[in-house]
């Protein structure tokens, strides 16, 4: 109990040596105190640097799966374009399975366009497609193909996506030469 009251009592005098009025703030802190401070910054400091392997693993790991998830969204995506049938139609086959496969389609304007989507899957997600641009929504049995037919009139970028939004395609439309 004495060490504790004298440890007290030592850093009242000092409280009281720099706050007082004789005393400049530039005064230098008592050697003790500086040493102190400058121990705990050197040890903090240590702390940080100092990882095991496990700290290391998670930390490489989070930036794998950050990049991972960079690349996915805004990665740039393979175009597809869609052939024209003898009877001038312009067809596709998409599989569903997680996404879109292929999730980039390149169509031209003015000619009537079939997509086929496979749904190999059972995903609720992907029960549904969605072309908002062009007013159309069709249900995808599992298994099975879907065609949905439409004539593009205007050139542009549209987003076709599940009915929760969550999958993602783009159709592009393009100028007729």
């Amino acid at each position: 109990m004495a060490f504790i009251a004298n440890h007290r009592q030592r850093r009242d005098v000092f409280f009281q040596r720099v706050s007082g009025d004789e005393q400049s703030e530039t005064a230098p802190l008592p050697t003790a105190v500086a040493h102190a401070a400058s121990l705990r910054l050197t040890i903090s400091a240590a702390r940080l640097i100092k990882m095991d392997s496990t700290q290391i693993a998670v930390i490489v790991g989070g930036l794998a799966a950050i990049a991972f998830v960079i690349w996915y969204f805004f990665g740039k995506r393979s175009r597809t374009t869609a052939a024209v049938t003898t009877a001038g139609v312009q067809e596709i086959n998409i599989t569903v399975k997680g996404g879109y496969s292929p999730d980039v389609i390149v169509v031209r304007e003015g000619l009537p366009v079939c997509l086929n989507f496979y749904r190999d899957e059972t995903d609720s997600c992907s029960e549904q497609v969605v072309f908002g641009d062009f007013g159309i929504a069709r249900d995808l049995p599992p298994f099975k193909t879907t065609s949905i037919e439409f004539t593009p009139h205007t050139p542009g970028e549209f987003t076709f996506t599940c009915g929760m939004n969550m999958l993602r395609g783009k159709l592009i439309v393009e100028r007729r030469d």
